[in-house]
């Protein structure tokens, strides 16, 4: 069958045609016509509606697949209607009106995509205010003023709409039949004439078999025009009545569906009548307006000449992003963040602010309790000390071998240079780790402050200590070299102060004043140290006092390098990189606080705010895998098997037993999709380690949790009327910070996802559940797409920039198009189908999602970072999306080998949320790129940063047992005398390093393998990518010729490895 247009085959597709709310016509004879409207008439968007009742039996109503502004009701009895005070007219309130999406402008970048819409099953209904005229049996409601009675809290919102998905009539005793129920919205109909172009005859026959439904409007076919030209298809015309509506977010919006025996498309009306001609290059369909006389060979000959082209097409032509470029081109970064220092395992954290202070938070602290909960004592719940040091941008800030979690500031001021350095150690004796490092053991910031003269005449430092909690001025009073803060009488214990000399502190106004006359090149210093808790135990205050700066200091330093060692370590030519994949492992370590008085460990993807994230978890714990670091990631896996079942997920589910989401209260978010990447991070950790006994002796909670998915799969497998599309779907949740309850695509994706890798291990180890599961995976795919290709099915082609026209994939299954907000649309969209493997790379609709989320989301208005201010610089500030390194943006061009859009979106996340004084990851560059928001450090983005830099040296894990080298590496990399390396990385084939030397001024680049040896891939296959592009002549493997090499593809097919081996590529 032709499948060009990129459809599912039909194996695939489960035909849902829900005719209860369509109106459905066919294009070759008209059908009996409907009361066709009257244009500028007011839409009634009953038809589009399903009846329902809820309260047995006394009520009679409808519900929406999206919200609906509804002005006025009217219903019509079937028989003489009952008194009106026995009637209640009822709508849904979910989020409106408390969470409103704007009406007069286009939303959903930025902040405002955190907006939510409201559902189905998390609201109440609300009696509405609203005048009833009765008219024999015909009754009209007309909604009041919103603020009247029903919000009088809403003064400045009187809106005489209700947006909701239900409204019903409630009876005191048994409905009476209704007839009729007509809800109107403040959208009006227009009307206009249209044509379908087929690109040949052949089409057209199959145009002629084709039925149009219609979604918030009516079609009438016309007559059929003559063609151009003797070979040309004819022109099927049409006439559209289609809504338009003041507001620009409505849901109102007219959609006609084109179903064809093997598939269709759907188009805007309203685009099609503005002038905009809908071209669809494959197949072959054009859609215009019926005075429109361009044929389809003219629309695209137009397209194929337009100077603008799809920014996919558009970066083949470009040279390879690079790191140096992408900074250069995006928007400078004017503030610094913050460093998090901690302790491997503590729960205990301080924060280093650009301009010296320091804070910590109570987050977490009191639950689970610990012998650190109820020891604060700080009268709040943030503590934020200044130093006084100098204003403005310090002179340098970095962190300590520009990878440890200990912070240098540098200042001049007055002839002074003021250096600053903080780190947390431990109060009492024992290692700064895993085993002896408690969660609840007490922390201590110590800060040093250094001042050198540098004028050559005396000169005065000067200090200023004082302390705010929760942003109130709470006075200090120092006692010897105790600091105290005073809460009223009573006076608590918040560190203690060594000053070099004669120096003595000064109080003045609750702050405690420092200063030094210091002579030309002399040295001063002054240390702080201020411990979480407030102590009160005279042997702790004496320890606290005895500990020594520079000892702690070089202890502290060793330690870290230490677990810096131990982990994996990559090597470029780009010093950023080495120095932040470096930085990561201290961030994963300090993020991964340990459970009071258990070894298990939550893996919290922010220092001071966030939880336990499943999701996002999983991405630091595989991360922790990758790098070698099996046994921490092992106790991350740990607390999820232990706490399983303990927390449900929200959403209309009906159990939650086997549930992954519970971290000993830690856990956090409620993603729906926590289930399915938890799942899979178990099977990967499986492959990383090869551990057969942890595999088996958990295996029963994986089966338990696999059978979760399938049990509530069940639950919606015949489901009937507009619901028919969600059949073989998880039953409607939340999805990632959007609390509405739908039948999202992430959350299905994922879960099959974790589903499946559960499966395969099981395979692997040769459990007899594993057939089952692969059967239930199977299955699940294959609902998943009957799912979405109905949707995509549904929903109108989209534009891409040359004028031609593609289908899309919405992220939720009954939205006939976008969702709203960037964070459904882009951060949670159809991208997944790719990057999971549920799609293949090469399917015909993996491309159009790829032009899609390049020319209409990551560059957008309603869904990324506005074009019209970062659309001159497309290259370097597109092809990501507003938390650049969360969205896989970069893996799917990698799946596809298109290596060229791989390293743009790469090095553009990085190059957007990197800052290089602190060696992290902002989460969000928001309000716009160049800012920063959010929680830090944000370990699971940078997790994804890493992993994709790591894939460039190695892939393992797409699921074929097939090992890939070198598959994309930047050819500037591989410049003469370059060398590039990882070392010491897990597989899943076990641990291995592979370097690459280049000499291509000599003709050649030599790679090097520490080959992995406990298991044996079905494939090794091995990249040269020269950084002329030069291609392969001959290949050798330790000095002998080898002949398996595709110099096209630039792919050398290795033998079994068993030792280490130097592969040489000449050119």
């Amino acid at each position: 069958m032709n499948n060009r247009y990129g459809l599912a085959p039909l194996n695939l597709v489960i035909r849902l045609i829900c005719l209860i709310g369509l109106i459905s016509t066919s294009l070759s004879a008209a059908d009996t016509p409907p009361a066709y409207p009257t244009p500028g008439a007011p839409v009634d968007v009953a038809p589009w509606g399903e009846r329902a009742a809820w309260e047995n039996g006394r009520d009679v109503g409808l519900w929406w697949e999206d919200p609906r502004d509804l002005q006025r009701v009217v219903v019509t009895f079937a028989d003489p209607p009952p008194a009106p005070e026995r009637v209640k007219l009822q709508w849904w309130q979910s989020q409106w009106p408390q969470h409103r999406i704007q009406r007069d402008q286009p939303a959903g970048a930025g902040e405002s995509g955190w907006g939510h819409l409201g559902d189905l099953y998390q609201g109440r209904w609300r009696d509405a205010d609203a005048y009833l005229q009765a008219d024999g049996r015909t009754w009209t409601f007309t909604f009041r003023h919103l603020n009247a009675t029903e919000f009088p809290d809403l003064k400045g919102f009187d809106a005489e709409y209700r947006t909701t998905m239900k409204l019903r009539l409630l009876f005191e005793g048994v409905a009476p039949q209704v007839a009729r129920i007509e809800t109107f919205t403040d959208s009006v109909w227009r009307r206009a004439e249209m044509a379908i172009e087929a690109a040949t005859p052949e089409l057209d026959r199959r145009l002629r078999d084709a039925r149009l439904e219609v979604f918030n409007g009516y079609t009438e076919p016309l007559a059929v025009g003559d063609p151009a030209g003797t070979e040309e298809a004819p022109v099927r015309r049409l006439r559209v009545w289609f809504t338009d509506s003041p507001n620009v977010n409505s849901f109102d919006h007219t959609v006609v569906t084109v179903r064809l025996p093997d598939g269709g498309f759907s188009f805007d009306p309203a685009e099609v009548a503005a002038g905009r001609r809908v071209l669809v290059p494959e197949p072959g369909w054009l859609v215009k307006r019926a005075e429109d006389p361009t044929s389809f060979a003219e629309a695209l000959a137009r397209a194929r000449a337009n100077p603008e082209k799809p920014l996919y097409a558009r970066v083949f032509a470009e040279p390879e992003q690079s790191l140096a470029r992408a900074l250069a081109e995006q928007p400078p970064k004017p503030g610094r963040i913050y460093l998090p220092v901690g302790t491997e395992g503590g729960r205990q954290r301080f924060g280093v602010n650009p301009d010296g202070s320091v804070f910590c938070v109570n987050d977490r602290i009191d639950h689970p309790p610990g012998r650190d909960t109820g020891r604060l004592r700080w009268g709040g719940n943030r503590l934020d000390f200044s130093f006084g040091l100098p204003e403005g941008a310090p002179a340098r800030r970095w962190i300590e071998d520009e990878c440890l979690p200990i912070m240098n500031t540098e200042w001049e001021r007055d002839g002074i240079r003021y250096t600053q350095t903080a780190f947390v150690t431990r109060l009492d004796p024992g290692s700064l780790g895993f085993p002896d490092m408690q969660a609840d053991d007490t922390a201590v910031l110590l800060v040093k402050i250094h001042g050198r003269n540098v004028a050559p005449e005396y000169r005065t430092a000067h200090a200023t200590l004082s302390l705010r909690v929760d942003g109130r001025p709470v006075p200090l009073v120092l006692s010897n070299d105790l600091l105290y803060a005073r809460h009223g009488p009573e006076a608590r214990l918040r560190g203690a102060v060594e000053v070099q000399g004669s120096v003595r502190g000064v109080g003045d106004g609750g702050q405690i004043h420092f200063a030094g006359h210091m002579p030309p090149g002399t040295d001063g210093y002054m240390v702080v140290r201020l411990p979480f808790i407030t102590l009160d135990r005279p042997d702790e205050i004496e320890r606290l006092r005895d500990l020594d700066f520079d000892a702690e200091f070089r202890r502290v330093k060793k330690f870290w390098q230490t677990r810096a060692d131990t982990a994996a370590q990559i090597t470029t030519p780009v010093p950023e990189l080495n120095h932040f994949y470096r930085a990561l492992t201290s961030h994963l370590l300090i993020n991964c606080g340990r459970e009071p008085g258990a070894d298990r460990l939550g893996a919290r993807v922010g220092s001071f705010s966030y939880g336990v994230f499943g999701n996002e978890s999983c991405m630091m714990i595989t991360e922790l895998d990758r790098r070698g670091l099996h046994d921490v990631a092992r106790r991350c896996l740990e607390m999820f098997l232990h706490y399983q079942g303990t927390v449900k997920l929200p959403g209309d589910y009906e159990t939650q037993e086997g549930i992954f989401n519970g971290a000993a209260g830690w856990e956090q978010g409620g993603y729906n999709q926590h289930h399915g990447w938890i799942l899979r991070a178990m099977a990967e950790h499986y492959w990383y380690t090869g551990d057969r006994d942890w595999l088996g002796r958990n295996a029963e909670k994986l089966i338990r949790a696999c059978r979760w998915i399938s049990h509530e799969r069940a639950r919606t497998r015949n489901l009937t009327g507009l619901r028919a599309l969600e059949r073989g779907l998880l039953p409607p949740g939340s999805l990632e910070d959007i609390g509405d309850w739908r039948a999202w695509l992430s959350n299905n994706v994922f879960s099959w996802w974790g589903l499946d890798a559960v499966a395969r291990a099981l395979a692997d180890l040769g459990h007899p559940e594993a057939a089952a599961l692969r059967a239930e995976a199977d299955a699940y795919r294959r609902d998943i797409l009957a799912a979405f290709t109905e949707a995509s099915l549904r929903a109108p082609l989209v534009p891409l920039r040359d004028g031609t026209w593609i289908p899309q994939i919405p992220s939720e299954v009954h939205r006939r198009g976008r969702t709203f907000g960037w964070i459904t649309v882009t951060l949670e969209g159809p991208i997944y189908l790719i990057r999971t493997g549920l799609l293949p790379p090469s399917d015909p609709l993996a491309l159009p999602i790829l032009q899609d989320y390049e020319d209409n989301l990551y560059l957008s208005d309603r869904y990324g970072y506005s074009w019209e201010k970062h659309g001159a610089q497309w290259f370097s500030r597109g092809g990501i999306s507003m938390q650049p390194n969360l969205l896989c943006s970069p893996h799917p061009y990698l799946l596809r080998d298109e290596i060229k859009h791989f390293l743009r979106a790469y090095f553009n996340a990085f190059a957007a949320c990197y800052y290089p004084d602190t060696q992290m990851m902002c989460e969000h560059p928001l309000p716009d790129l160049g800012d920063w928001r959010g929680d830090h450090y944000k370990s699971s983005d940078e997790s994804n940063s890493a992993y994709w830099l790591r894939l460039m040296f190695i892939e393992d894990d797409r699921g074929d047992d097939v090992l890939r080298l070198g598959l994309a590496l930047p050819r500037a990399w591989l410049a003469d005398g370059e060398t590039v390396a990882l070392e010491r990385a897990a597989t899943h084939f076990g641990p291995m390093s592979l370097r690459f030397e280049s000499q291509v001024a000599r003709g050649y680049i030599m790679a090097e393998i520490e080959p992995p040896t406990r298991r044996v891939p079905l494939q090794i296959l091995l990249r040269f990518r020269h950084p002329e592009g030069k291609p392969l002549r001959r290949v050798e493997i330790n000095g002998q010729p080898w002949d398996k090499f595709n110099a096209e593809k630039e792919w050398v097919e290795l033998p079994r490895l068993e030792r280490t081996t130097k592969v040489t590529a000449h050119y």
